[in-house]
């Protein structure tokens, strides 16, 4: 089959203030596979200029492919416009199949199904392997029932067919680096640059997270095979000797200092915004932070609510704002007698002072290795930039003083979609009636939220 992927252009500061993008490694690894059974893949990657909708659909139109895929990794905000390109797809080409995957979808496959009646199957969780069985049902015209871990509608119905099982040996799967030139991807300001995956999933089960039921077993590649898969991507023999085989110390202060030992920056993310946080723990955080002495933080503002059982809570929602533009919104749920601007001040101030503390500032215009000081300084500047766009988004959302219930904004629970996908491969196959949405009523949908 002809199998085209789409990178859909991503409208988050993240993505169009700076100039340098990375490369869509999710739709890669979902290629390469496909690429070892024979399949001709190619792939557009519409951030570049960005592409506009009409350009996207020209280029799409010149392949003539059989299948269409389309998934993104800033999944909830991208789905907006992976709708809307999927939309013009379609009625482009009527007979190429629509195939969505991702975090949202995984979660959300039964609204999108109904809304978007020209999506042929959504592919829950883990792509690599599920993405094969699919491409090779509808090659040969098998039923999708058959196929663990998707989505389709059949009869009016949308159904899931059994949690496909987590993919234990992450080596077993190629990425497609072929389907991209590497020398127009760069970061950190022009540096030539590209995504790797060294391990797959997290423990833990933060409520904030918006996709924590998808990565809840951890697991990683062999360090050696991941040690030459990156020599062959930054052909240099220093590759291999900085990278050795084994464990480290599981702190992560003794991480940054290994990662600055052999020349790799370091990056802590750190979350803030919880309703049960007081001054003193801010304080907390930000002292934590120092001793981290990380090259560079990104911080977060919890706003974005998990979606699972958490939308039973009786908790209002003060604000809410699109992400993106229509089909999907951000929302705030603050505990009466929590003040968002104090939040606002605290992450504000915990950047600066992280950021303007002498060990910082030397690493930024004093030390000697001028590619890590032409990062850091690039970084820094996207920082800047960004600063404003955060502090007027924040005051342009209006707060509401007896808002909905987060159960009445969201809907019904999703307990239900909290495990995509199933370690001992348990077969659980279900429907559920939804009316098919008329294709000229697709723009006046509901708002969507993950």
């Amino acid at each position: 089959m002809r199998v085209l992927l789409i990178n859909v252009p991503h409208p988050s500061i993240g993505s169009r203030i700076p100039d340098d993008h990375l490369p869509p490694l999710g739709l890669l690894a979902i290629g390469g596979p496909l690429i070892d059974d024979g399949h001709e893949v190619r792939l557009i990657d519409a951030e570049f200029g960005p592409m506009q909708t009409d350009e996207i659909v020209s280029e799409a139109r010149r392949f003539a492919p059989d299948a269409v895929l389309f998934g993104h990794s800033g999944s909830t905000s991208g789905h907006p416009v992976i709708a809307e390109v999927a939309r013009a797809i379609a009625r482009a080409m009527p007979q190429a199949l629509i195939i969505y995957g991702g975090v949202f979808p995984t979660y959300h496959w039964c609204e999108i199904l109904a809304e978007e009646p020209y999506v042929t199957a959504i592919v829950r969780g883990e792509g690599e392997e599920t993405a094969r069985q699919l491409m090779r049902a509808l090659e040969f015209g098998h039923r999708l029932d058959g196929v663990a871990g998707i989505a389709f509608s059949e009869a009016g119905r949308s159904r899931a067919t059994r949690p496909a099982p987590v993919i234990r040996n992450l080596d077993a799967y190629r990425i497609g680096w072929e389907l991209i030139d590497q020398a127009r991807y760069s970061y950190w300001g022009g540096l030539r640059a590209v995504v790797v995956q060294f391990s797959r999933g997290c423990p833990h089960l933060c409520n904030y997270c918006g996709q924590r039921g998808f990565w809840t077993r951890w697991r990683h590649r062999d360090p050696v095979r991941f040690a030459k898969e990156l020599a062959r991507l930054k052909p240099d023999a220093r590759t291999l000797k900085l990278i050795r085989k084994g464990a480290t110390t599981a702190t992560d202060r003794e991480a940054i200092r290994l990662m600055r030992k052999h020349g790799i920056l370091s990056m802590a993310t750190w979350v803030v915004g919880f309703e049960e946080e007081t001054d003193r723990d801010q304080w907390r955080g930000m002292r934590q932070l120092l001793a981290y002495d990380p090259d560079q933080i990104q911080m977060l503002m919890s706003r974005r609510i998990a979606g699972r059982r958490i939308s039973g809570s009786p908790r209002r929602v003060r604000s809410s704002s699109p992400i993106g533009g229509a089909g999907t919104t951000s929302i705030r749920c603050w505990r009466r007698g929590t003040c968002p601007w104090r939040v606002l001040v605290w992450f504000k101030f915990t950047e600066m002072v992280l950021q303007c503390r002498p060990k910082a500032l030397w690493r930024v215009y004093v030390q000697r290795d001028k590619r890590l000081r032409h990062a850091m300084r690039w970084y820094t500047q996207m920082g800047r930039r960004v600063w404003p766009y955060e502090i007027l988004n924040f005051l342009r959302d209006r707060l509401l003083k007896a808002g909905p219930t987060v159960a009445e904004f969201w809907g019904a629970l999703q307990d239900g979609e909290e495990e995509s996908m199933s370690a001992s491969g348990a077969d659980l196959t279900f429907a559920i009636p939804v009316p098919r949405v008329p294709h000229a009523n697709v723009k006046s949908k509901a708002p969507l939220a993950s």
